[in-house]
């Protein structure tokens, strides 16, 4: 199969006149209400995260046929843009639920994040076996979420 490409390169003249100014109201914007952002920058993550993730995944265990030439007619286009549908659905759903409980717990998952990152970065220097690591990280990223 051979994927289409998007020439956008036209764009680049239009937008690359006013990127100051984008970034310089962008910025304005963030530093003043970037706080009402976060939880929707973490939804769209997860809604672009999980809609790739299940769409590779899909395609991987053989749903779409390797050889265009063993399907009969355009059942193609039609398998991929029903597929891209469903995974777009999930994706949604994924994304509904990380903004409700981001919503509901954010301090407890910032800092279960902070004190995961830190131990992890203190036991990369440390020679000892992966799995040791990697409990003493979840241990951390307990505590980290508990003591906030």
């Amino acid at each position: 199969m051979r994927g289409c490409g998007f020439d956008l390169s036209f764009l680049v003249g239009y937008i690359a006149k006013y990127i100051g100014w984008i970034m310089i109201i962008g910025g304005l914007i963030m530093t003043f209400n970037g706080a009402n952002f976060i939880v929707y920058g973490i939804s769209f993550m997860v809604f672009l995260a999980s809609t790739f993730m299940a769409f590779f995944f899909l395609v991987n265990i053989g749903i779409i046929h390797d050889d265009p030439r063993n399907i009969e007619g355009d059942e193609i286009p039609w398998l991929l843009f029903g597929l891209m549908i469903l995974c777009l659905i999930f994706g949604s759903v994924c994304s509904y639920f990380t903004k409700k409980l981001v919503e509901k717990y954010s301090v407890l998952l910032l800092g279960a994040c902070g004190g995961g990152m830190i131990v992890f970065f203190i036991m990369d220097r440390i020679d000892c076996e992966n799995y040791i690591k990697l409990l003493v990280t979840v241990v951390g990223a307990l505590l980290g979420g508990y003591l906030c």
